[in-house]
């Protein structure tokens, strides 16, 4: 417990896609992370239309506004611990390695990567 009375609980963040169906991606993480008594915090990089079914549709967004998303959370939370899911694109691969890579953006954190095997790779 904080010197203020309150519990400081980790914060972790995920990085992937939205399922509406809640079933994977930032949802189903934000989830996971709750049971495991961590805050989550969530970029997403790409909006599908799926179902319990299957994927119907995958929808990256632009590169440009997941590094302002990051750059936004990194700038005001202390993030202990990253997931990494879908990312969505070539292009979101590729920024995202190279920041990873050079721990500019979260260079006290843990990385872990997962992803489900039907879900796309990079």
């Amino acid at each position: 417990m904080g010197a203020n009375g309150h519990h400081h609980h980790r914060i972790v963040l995920t990085i992937a896609g939205f399922d509406p169906s809640a079933g994977a991606g930032v949802a189903a993480d934000l989830k996971t992370i709750a049971a495991h008594n961590c805050n989550g915090v969530a970029a997403i990089t790409a909006l599908t239309v799926q179902n319990t079914q299957g994927v119907l549709r995958v929808e990256p967004i632009e590169s440009k506004l997941l590094t302002e998303m990051l750059d936004a959370l990194s700038g005001d939370i202390r993030i202990s611990a990253v997931k990494i899911g879908m990312l969505g694109s070539v292009e979101i691969c590729a920024r995202w390695w190279r920041s990873s890579k050079n721990c500019r953006t979260f260079p006290w954190c843990s990385i872990q990567y997962g992803a489900p095997p039907a879900a796309p790779r990079c």
